[in-house]
């Protein structure tokens, strides 16, 4: 009995003191990468002049309106869902918004001839595409300067101008391709990969 209270008490030791050490966030001053060899690499030269608040210095959170979750998250308010599919607001131009379904499965961002109209696109030719519905349909093709969701910019983006009988664009992969997307009940979360 003696036998394991004494182990007993020498893991728990051995436990606060690992926990201890474990609680260090960084040792050192500054930017730098351990190598797994663990040498320090100065990184000095890639990270921001400003360093990052200390453990004792106050930090706060953006709330999900302010669209900033974190250093490389950005939440989406969704305004509606349209069968299940979020509907996001996009800005072209830095000037008008429309109401996007968030489509993951489409590989490219489709306008709908109003929205082509409204934003006077320069027409850059004909493709043939196929929808959900149909095969072999033909749409235009063209260019919008900026398009922003939630502070995600994208600039001379490549649009599909869909046929007429479409009301709502599609956001495709083309725009958000490199985030890692979460949908949540009322917002969507892109992760910069």
């Amino acid at each position: 009995m003696k036998r394991t209270i004494a182990v007993a008490a020498f893991l728990s030791a051995l436990g606060l003191a690992c926990a201890r050490d474990n609680a260090i966030a960084q040792e050192y001053e500054g930017c730098f990468l351990i190598d797994p060899a663990g040498n320090r690499i100065d990184l000095g030269d890639l990270c921001p002049s400003n360093p990052p608040p200390t453990a004792t210095e106050p930090t706060s959170t953006p709330s999900p309106e302010a669209g900033r979750t974190a250093a490389n998250v950005v939440q989406v308010p969704i305004v509606r869902r349209l069968s299940g599919i979020p509907v996001v607001n996009v800005t072209f131009n830095g000037r008008q918004t429309f109401e996007m379904l968030l489509d993951t499965g489409a590989s490219n961002t489709v306008i709908t001839q109003s929205m082509a109209r409204e934003l006077q696109v320069a027409r850059a030719g004909n493709i043939q595409i196929d929808t959900a519905s149909q095969r072999n349909v033909t749409a235009e093709v063209g260019y919008i300067p900026a398009m922003e969701l939630g502070g995600i910019v994208s600039r001379n983006v490549p649009v599909t101008i869909a046929p007429p009988d479409l009301d709502i664009g599609l956001l495709g992969q083309d725009f958000f391709g490199q985030y890692d997307l979460t949908v949540r009940e009322n917002v969507v979360e892109f992760a910069f990969r």
